[in-house]
């Protein structure tokens, strides 16, 4: 394999490091989830005190929300 090439393959450390910094990218990011649910999240994440089956409820309800949205905008591939 030319260096060319292997060097646009991402080794796992790679990957794992792109997705870890991607998901504590959007996990910061309020405007991509409900206020609330975000509040939550932010308390649980930062060692706070939270309602853990109050968070559980909200999340499912979030993610009902967001199907339905996709469902309504003609997705064919839903996802969460």
């Amino acid at each position: 394999m030319s260096d060319a090439v292997s060097s646009l393959i991402l080794k796992d450390e790679d990957l794992a490091r792109s997705i870890q910094r991607l998901f504590s990218e959007l996990r910061d990011k309020p405007y991509l989830r409900p206020l609330d649910l975000f509040v939550m999240l932010q308390a649980r994440d930062n060692g706070q005190r939270y309602d853990a089956p109050a968070l559980s409820r909200r999340v499912a309800k979030a993610l009902g929300e967001i199907v339905a949205e996709q469902v309504d905008v003609g997705i064919d591939v839903i996802g969460d």
